[in-house]
C-alpha cells in the first residue's frame, strides 16, 4: 500500500468515524436521559460525548472489516 492510499483509507475512516458519531450523540442523549429517570447504583453515567465516541469506536472497524 502507497502513502498516499495509507492516507485515503485513513481519511476515509475519519469521515466514516465522524458520520457514525454525530449519529450516534441523539441515541447517547436518551440513553443518558433515561439514566436520569431510572438511576442505578451499579453503572457509572459515563456522559453523552464520551457514549458517543465508544459507540463510533466500536462501529466504525466493524465498517471496514467487512
Amino acid at each position: 500500500m502507497t502513502q498516499k492510499q495509507k492516507r485515503a483509507t485513513r481519511t476515509e475512516y475519519w469521515v466514516y468515524f465522524a458520520l457514525i458519531f454525530v449519529a450516534a450523540i441523539p441515541f447517547a442523549i436518551a440513553r443518558w436521559a433515561f439514566r436520569l429517570l431510572a438511576p442505578r447504583k451499579d453503572r457509572q453515567n459515563r456522559g453523552v460525548i464520551r457514549r458517543a465516541k465508544e459507540q463510533a469506536h466500536i462501529v466504525t472497524p466493524m465498517i471496514f472489516s467487512a
